[in-house]
């Protein structure tokens, strides 16, 4: 019983299911969200006392954006992760990996990679809250101008079982 408790935490952690007492767990009905293209990665979204930009395209929708942190840690970087960060794989990393949720409704899993060089220079990085603008205004404070941005958006497969 002890593994299929942890089984439907990891579904529920992972959005794709929900828990209601007494009730039961059911599959979620998907969450509709707008990315607003390139705009979203906008300074002035995010700069100084800005939000964190999924807070403030949320907000432009009238809905509300948070968190759940899963991890932040030191780990070995895997290859693909190596090779956008330009180091050996296996070379030891940050990582925070989160949990967004739209209207307290989970809406995706994000992942981001740092070297060790970077968050020693922009140390709130390895906080659970990166402060006002999130991460991209502690690079940008620590002296990192961001240049380009690359999202990557990657679906999870799904089980025929």
């Amino acid at each position: 019983m002890a593994v299929v408790r942890t089984a439907v935490e990891l579904l529920r952690q992972q959005g794709l299911v929900v828990t209601q007492q007494g009730r039961g767990t059911f599959v979620r009905d998907r969450t509709v969200t707008r990315r607003h293209g390139v705009e979203r990665y906008s300074r002035s979204r995010w700069a100084g006392e800005g939000m964190a930009i999924l807070t403030a395209e949320a907000a432009v929708q009238g809905l509300v954006a948070n968190q759940l942190i899963r991890e932040l840690a030191e780990v070995p970087a895997p290859p693909d992760v190596a090779e956008r960060l330009g180091v050996e794989p296996g070379t030891s990393v940050w990582v925070r990996r989160r949990t967004t949720l739209i209207n307290g409704r989970p809406n995706q899993l994000a992942d981001s990679y740092y070297t060790l060089s970077v968050v020693d220079t922009a140390p709130a990085i390895r906080e659970e809250n990166t402060g006002p603008g999130g991460g991209f205004a502690r690079l940008e404070e620590a002296g990192y101008h961001l240049a380009e941005i690359c999202e990557e958006l990657l679906p999870r497969p799904v089980s025929k079982s």
